[in-house]
């Protein structure tokens, strides 16, 4: 059994020891995505930060075949992370020439991501080190989920290096690294990284701490330069990768790697032209803990997932009560009345062209049918008066938010407002505040003042649905889509009639107001500048773009949710899920 090494050199049992991370403890497993922590169970490695200084200063000097050796002796569960680069080879082959010397002895496992990227010539090296070295076993991952890059792509999009950067190395390297880490209960793990590559790996220690991670990570190569890698490599015919005779000499995914010129740094070709020097998995705290992240949130949509299987749609849904029949029928008829003879509750008075194949498509649906909707709008309003015009009108103040009692659109737009940036639109004119000169000139008492709001609301819609499975097939695809306030009433029924929800597919987190005037007795006037005023068109016309993704997304969902089959286990949320934008 491992014994616990502390400044001190006294021995003391590993079972249920716990020691704050700023004393040096070391960690060779965490619970599975968990979030570094102050204090954790001791695990099969523990060292005091003082004695990793000690292991590194006695290890600065030593040629790496002896590096190894101790490596082998010191660390249980020792394993080697490569993508077989030069150092990575050098590693492995030192290790076989080890593994000879005591041929009884554990071997050191390899431990390959596979990005499903990796260039023709490094997949075809693989295979020649499986020949060469037949004794030692590879543990290949791959992203979580996919197994070819077809697969990959259809997942996630093409070109997802491009599009999403970030989710990219999460996705294909950091998640995958920890995974392995996981199921092979890694403790230490050598890697081949050296100080003469430059930029972060500049200073790096022969031995360093992956708190995060919860292993130890060995660099056992870290002295050494790029020529003497190479030496090694021709001296002892070691397999290579063929892209290294064509300019290259650091090689990672095709798409991110190219070949060097004479004189520059060695991994200059890796993710050339972007400021960026490492994929994630040798970052501290920033990729790693938004990963961490991520993986919660992965968790929480699955439990939601388990919980939207409970009540997941028959093939075919259930015949829908005469209450609701009859009351679609009515809505429709209305519906069907000509935009210049139709109103409704909204300023605008009729369905919104933004929606209208939404709406007809949501309708067309057996078991469904929309009340009320607004595309989305930008809109600047008169609250209400706060005071009654006279004694006992209390029923004619505004209520909160100024609704009520006399309040007024001035201008309502369910499209971008126009803006040519040029500083010369009248932006009071256009939003009813073109009194404002008399309005400031005005002085005395004030008997009665009401303000003005600037508002961008993204769409809402209101569903009346023939049952809580209608209803909960349509709130999937809502919070799918992003409408992340959607929710539904009503369904529970009552003693004689069958449960009908109404559904609202909404979201907050684009709607946002400001106060831009005011109306003091009756004479209107802004209170912020022109340049304000463009500003907040500017940010309602961004969040206008945004609405219309969602809204695009909530279609499409709802059109594959209706026209799918019965959801399989594990499978519910697949026909409103989100496509790569």
């Amino acid at each position: 059994m491992p014994a616990f090494i502390s400044q001190t050199s006294s021995q003391v049992s590993l079972t249920d020891i716990k020691l704050e991370c700023e004393s040096g403890y070391v960690s060779g497993q965490n619970s599975e995505y968990s979030s570094p922590s102050s204090s954790t169970t001791l695990p099969q490695v523990s060292l005091t930060k003082a004695h990793i200084n000690h292991l590194n200063n006695m290890l600065e000097d030593m040629h790496p075949m002896d590096i190894l050796r101790f490596c082998k002796v010191m660390f249980p569960n020792l394993y080697q992370s490569t993508a077989f680069g030069l150092t990575g080879l050098a590693t492995m082959d030192m290790l076989s020439k080890i593994q000879r010397e005591h041929p009884n002895s554990p071997t050191v496992d390899l431990i390959f991501l596979d990005t499903l990227y990796h260039f023709k010539e490094t997949y075809d090296l693989v295979d020649r080190v499986k020949e060469r070295y037949p004794n030692v076993p590879v543990h290949i991952f791959k992203p979580d989920g996919v197994n070819t890059t077809e697969e990959f792509e259809d997942m996630y999009g093409k070109e997802m290096w491009n599009t999403a950067s970030e989710m990219y190395d999460w996705i294909a390297k950091v998640e995958p690294l920890q995974r392995a880490y996981d199921e092979l209960k890694v403790a230490a793990v050598l890697n081949g990284r050296r100080r003469s590559q430059g930029a972060a790996r500049g200073s790096i220690p022969i031995i360093e701490v992956d708190d995060e991670r919860g292993v130890v990570k060995i660099n056992p190569l870290a002295t050494w330069s790029f020529k003497q890698v190479n030496n090694y490599i021709k001296e002892n015919n070691v397999p290579y990768n063929a892209l290294l005779d064509q300019g290259y000499k650091s090689i990672g995914d095709w798409h991110s790697t190219a070949p060097v010129k004479e004189g520059e740094d060695e991994r200059a070709g890796r993710w050339k032209g972007q400021d960026k020097t490492e994929c994630g998995i040798h970052n501290k705290k920033s990729r790693y803990a938004e990963f961490v992240a991520m993986m919660e949130r992965k968790q929480q949509e699955e439990k939601l997932a388990a919980a939207l299987e409970k009540v997941a749609l028959p093939t075919d849904f259930a015949s829908s009560p005469p209450a609701f029949i009859e009351r679609k029928k009515n809505i429709l008829e209305q519906l069907a009345i000509p935009d210049t003879e139709y109103t409704d509750a909204s300023p605008k008075g009729s369905v919104d062209e933004g929606i209208r194949d939404l709406i007809d498509e949501i309708n067309q649906q057996s078991g469904f049918v929309t009340t009320s909707s607004c595309a989305g709008r930008v809109s600047v309003f008169l609250e209400g008066r706060r005071v009654a015009e006279t004694e006992g009108e209390d029923e004619r103040v505004a209520g909160v938010g100024g609704k009520g009692a006399g309040g007024a659109w001035l201008f309502v737009s369910h499209d971008p407002v126009p803006d040519k940036g040029d500083g010369r639109t009248d932006w009071s004119s256009l939003f009813g505040l073109q009194e404002s000169t008399e309005a400031q000139e005005r002085t005395g008492e004030v008997k009665e003042r009401r303000l003005i709001h600037f508002k961008f609301e993204a769409m809402i819609l209101h569903v009346l649905t023939a049952s809580p499975e209608h209803a909960q097939l349509l709130l999937r695809c809502g919070l799918q889509a992003g409408f992340r306030e959607s929710g539904a009433l009503n369904i529970i029924p009552n003693a004689k009639d069958a449960a009908t929800p109404m559904v609202a597919i909404r979201t907050m987190g684009l709607a946002f107001e400001s106060l831009i005037g005011q109306q003091v007795d009756g004479h209107r006037q802004r209170i912020v500048s022109p340049e304000y005023l463009q500003t907040l068109v500017q940010i309602a016309n961004e969040r206008f773009v945004e609405n219309k993704k969602r809204i695009e997304r909530f279609q499409n969902a709802f059109r594959h949710a209706v026209s799918a089959p019965a959801p399989r286990k594990g499978s519910v949320l697949r026909a409103c899920e989100r496509k790569p934008s």
